[in-house]
């Protein structure tokens, strides 16, 4: 294991409740940028939050300070979606967030959390499908505040129509429930992670999809998916070793998956060439 990948390890191997989002994000960036310093970074999200204590009045009621913030950052400092090159990866590492003020809605939303910790506004990250908000968590603020759209605030019914547009779904309201639930610092992370991979794959830039494949299932172990799609990625690399470890973990583990049939005869497969070659 290299040394990045240990560090990122020990971060992971912690309890929910000390997580870092900051550090986490920044942390995996390194993977991209070796000589990124992440306490340098960290310091100018705080270098950031402090500026932003003084135009954000801490005895206004939540929604003007939350329209503060809003001036703030995407007026004064013009954070903004990037919506010309959505799929540039670099709008997924935060240390080229802060670069450009560019970003997808994840990873402005980390920045909008950070620093509307530092201005004394509780903020959480909401997961709706295809799309990433924020929610005001402060006592009688039900505001959201879609952070890649100039932190336009909604209330939870327009967050659904969003979610239902983008997702092309209907929303049934057992989901619509769960998905305004605030998530996790490892599951913001996860999910920018699987961004990430998703344009790794893409672009077939397979030893980057599988880079980040390994900071996915050390973020949370019993990613399954992760793991079959690891060996499936290493699979089209020619690692057929590693290949065939992966895919048989996920068989151990869901012997009775949807695909655990097709699985199998990849498995097959690499077994009948291995023994041809011996």
């Amino acid at each position: 294991m290299d040394a990045r990948l240990a560090e990122f390890a020990a971060f992971a191997a912690q309890p929910d409740a000390e997580l870092s989002l900051c550090h986490g994000a920044l942390l995996f960036a390194t993977d991209e940028y070796p000589n990124l310093n992440v306490a340098q970074h960290e310091q100018r999200l705080q270098d950031l939050g402090a500026e932003a204590t003084l135009h954000v009045p801490q005895h206004l009621q939540p929604e003007h300070r939350i329209n503060a913030l809003n001036d703030f950052l995407f007026n004064r400092k013009s954070f903004r979606g990037n919506r010309d090159n959505y799929y540039d990866p670099r709008n997924s590492y935060l240390n080229d967030v802060l670069d450009r003020g560019l970003g997808i809605p994840i990873s402005l939303a980390v920045v909008y959390m950070e620093v509307s910790r530092q201005v004394g506004l509780g903020m959480a990250g909401i997961g709706l499908p295809g799309h990433f908000m924020c929610k005001c968590t402060e006592p009688g603020c039900d505001l959201f505040i879609d952070v890649f759209n100039g932190g336009r605030t909604m209330v939870a019914e327009e967050c659904l129509t969003v979610a239902s547009q983008i997702s092309d779904k209907w929303l049934t309201p057992a989901a619509c429930e769960h998905f305004l639930r605030p998530i996790s610092v490892r599951r913001i992370l996860f999910r920018m992670l699987l961004n990430l991979k998703g344009i790794f794959v893409q672009s077939n830039q397979l030893d980057r999809a599988i880079r980040i494949a390994d900071r996915l299932l050390l973020l949370v172990p019993s990613a399954d998916d992760e793991l079959r799609d690891r060996g499936l990625l290493q699979l089209r690399k020619g690692d057929e070793r590693r290949a065939a470890k992966d895919l048989s973990a996920y068989l151990q583990s869901q012997p009775a998956a949807a695909d655990a049939d097709s699985i199998r005869r990849t498995l097959h497969q690499i077994a009948t060439r291995g023994h041809r070659l011996n």
